[in-house]
């Protein structure tokens, strides 16, 4: 493990990567539509559960606005290893309510709430985390 400034852990086996974000609601020029999880969760302002990564490039496919290299990469990046199979993306909002951020919690299975019943209780439940987390943000500035 490598330790980054400030003395934070640094995970050294998560690979970083950025998603893009269409923030309008109309798609012109190169514009394309958000992808589910963290980028469809900060443009919306509302949690996004993944019940399996693998559906990403199949919503891809059926957007019909990808290319089929960019469909490939997608599935190639999400079928390489068993970490981060489900997700749920939290938006996180200043105080003044501008998008900020988005945390990811990942499971290395399919399923992470289970249900959309139990995804939606695991969100109020993680609420006031994601408000502490804000602050934290807050904070450093």
């Amino acid at each position: 493990m490598i330790v980054s400034s400030g003395s934070v852990p640094y995970d050294d086996e998560i690979e970083p990567f950025a998603l893009g974000v269409t923030l309008s609601g109309k798609l012109t020029g190169t514009a394309l539509p958000n992808l589910p999880g963290a980028p469809i969760a900060f443009v919306t302002d509302k949690p996004s559960v993944i019940s399996d990564a693998q559906a990403i490039a199949e919503f891809c496919e059926k957007t019909g606005c990808f290319s089929s290299d960019a469909i490939n990469s997608i599935r190639e990046f999400y079928s390489r290893e068993e970490k981060g199979r489900s997700i749920i993306s939290w938006p996180i909002k200043d105080a003044k309510g501008a998008r900020i951020a988005v945390i990811n919690i990942y499971r290395n299975k399919k399923d992470i709430a289970l249900d959309e019943k139990r995804a939606n209780r695991l969100v109020g439940i993680l609420q006031p985390f994601t408000l502490m987390i804000r602050d934290l943000l807050a904070d450093m500035n």
